[in-house]
């Protein structure tokens, strides 16, 4: 029997385990016919052992899991690589069709498999969804030339007869296209309570109870900011110890090792995979969370971490991250390149002089959750 949906990823680090975990829990908890199945790679499996466990659980007709050894590059990467990873998204997503023949497709990341449908490298005969997490083309700041061809490209793709639904978690992206089949979706996020007290976290890394913390939460990457955040500290007029906490990619272990090596202010690295019962109690524990991500043009789900713990947020003036702090007052948006300008605007958000609306903050994480999430993905692929 095939899958009534198959869930396509081929990225291990970052959000990507978070998102399948959300609809894969979703699926077993609710009601809708059929066996989703998750295309994910090994590598996934293994840094997660909790949600391998918990899949292998799960009875085969109604959720099954399908791994390969997948070895492409994450993070930042040129065009030539962004279209050599595209290729290998058709490549391998074609294949599955070929071989599994699920009824629908959810491409996890939308955005890596758009050449491959331009170029009609993909199959008419089965449904194809995605979701679309860095949408550029409508923000100012890339060069026209670049964010024409993003246009160009997301039109290209789209003309592709088996694209059913876009769902971008940029809502201003959908403003600017204005194509029924690209609708908005909440971002998602599941807040498991672990429990601990601020001064039990503190402890944990070793920090007096009353120490002030900056919590920088995620992959500690180029592209997340973390050489801003390093660059900005000296700065810092009010006493503050940075908390990194999250895994190095292995191509830059080296030079954010270095980095770390040659400051001269508190930093603690907590160098893991942080337990989901853990994650939450992070955030609530911090008083401010940097998001000092460099030129991010996507959704931040440490935001929405940040808004439902109350822990104001320092974040980019560019791009959706930078909207969503101003909009609905998360924290302060600032140039993150510039280190005197974002330790200024750290230090406002240690004194409680920003604009941060804690009660507003709280809605917008609970427009944000795995369960809106969720259902607004499966009412838009498979009906409601």
């Amino acid at each position: 029997m095939s899958a009534r949906l198959m869930l396509f990823d081929l990225y291990a680090g970052g959000h990507h385990r978070a998102y399948l975990e959300m609809l894969a829990r979703a699926w077993v908890a609710g009601k809708r016919e059929g066996r989703l199945d998750i295309f994910m790679p090994e590598a996934l499996a293994r840094d997660h052992p909790d949600f391998r466990a918990w899949l292998e659980a799960q009875d085969e007709k109604r959720i099954r899991a399908i791994r390969r050894e997948v070895h492409l590059p994450e993070g930042d990467m040129g065009l030539r690589g962004v279209l050599a990873n595209d290729a290998e998204h058709g490549r391998v997503l074609s294949e599955l069709i070929a071989r599994h023949k699920p009824q629908h497709v959810l491409a996890m990341y939308w955005d890596h498999l758009q050449a491959s449908l331009a170029q009609r490298r993909l199959p008419r005969t089965t449904p194809i969804s995605g979701i679309y997490f860095r949408p550029s083309f409508h923000y100012d700041g890339e060069p026209l030339t670049i964010r024409l061809r993003k246009r160009w490209l997301l039109r290209a793709a789209m003309s592709h007869p088996a694209v059913h639904r876009v769902l971008s978690l940029d809502p201003w992206a959908t403003d600017a296209v204005r194509d029924p089949r690209m609708v908005a979706i909440p971002d998602g996020f599941d807040p498991v309570a672990g429990g601990a007290s601020r001064e039990e976290i503190l402890g944990r890394w070793g920090l007096k109870p009353d120490t002030r913390v900056l919590l920088f939460f995620g992959v500690i990457s180029a592209r997340k900011g973390i050489h801003e955040a390093l660059a900005a500290m000296p700065n810092l007029r009010t006493p503050a110890t940075l908390v990194l906490s999250g895994r190095i990619p292995p191509g830059e272990r080296g030079d954010v090792q270095s980095a770390l090596a040659s400051v001269d202010f508190p930093v603690i690295h907590d160098d893991r995979y942080v337990p989901d019962a853990e994650v939450q109690d992070q955030f609530a524990a911090a008083d401010a969370v940097l998001v000092a991500y460099r030129r991010h043009i996507g959704s931040s789900n440490v935001l929405i971490r940040a808004a439902a713990a109350a822990t104001p947020a320092v974040g980019p003036t560019y791009g959706m991250t930078g909207r969503q702090i101003m909009t609905h007052r998360l924290g302060e948006t600032v140039d993150t390149a510039d280190s005197a300008a974002l330790a200024g605007a750290i230090d406002r958000v240690l004194r409680g002089e920003s604009g941060f609306d804690a009660e507003r903050a709280r809605a917008f994480a609970a427009a944000n959750t795995a369960d809106r999430f969720a259902e607004r993905v499966f009412a838009e692929v498979l009906g409601p």
